[in-house]
């Protein structure tokens, strides 16, 4: 199966949203899926994208006349010409819509169990760490598991 980094991009973006909506799925058996899914077919293209962004920011810094050293302002950062911040800004445009169109064959990494998902969720999900045949996790009340408590009311006439 071939993804493009941006569509990588989307699905590692709903699993931030579904982590923030249940930090417990984390540490599920869909978080090690997840986990396993990205170390292999996102985070080695993400990784190199950041190193090209620093040496773009590198290439295109200013430096000092004499010592040849990069200059940085107050802050660490470092500092342009005008023209310079402009060449890099192009350059980095370039560079992320090169990477947003890479493509990356995926090696899928499909959960034992499904999280509750939307409709739009599942698909993007669907065939990286979702399948259509994995059971989806269902509340306790599905599963028969919820305790009713019961309420007595307790009187005493007197």
């Amino acid at each position: 199966m071939i993804k493009t980094f941006q569509e990588l991009t989307e699905v590692d973006n709903i699993v931030v949203k579904l982590y923030r909506t249940n930090p417990t799925l984390k540490d599920s058996k869909f978080g090690y899926a997840y986990k396993r899914f990205y170390q292999k077919n996102y985070e080695p293209t993400l990784k190199e994208l950041q190193e090209k962004l620093t040496d773009l920011a590198v290439e295109h810094a200013l430096e000092d006349k004499e010592t040849k050293a990069l200059l940085k302002d107050a802050k660490g950062n470092y500092e342009y010409t005008k023209d310079g911040k402009i060449k890099l800004m192009k350059a980095e445009r370039e560079l992320l819509e090169q990477t947003n169109n890479k493509e990356i064959e995926i090696e899928p990494h499909i959960s034992p169990m499904t999280p509750e998902l939307t409709e739009y969720e599942f698909d993007a999900l669907n065939g990286l760490v979702v399948d259509r045949e994995t059971p989806r996790e269902t509340s306790k009340i599905d599963q028969g598991e919820e305790k009713v408590s019961e309420t007595t009311n307790d009187s005493t006439e007197g």
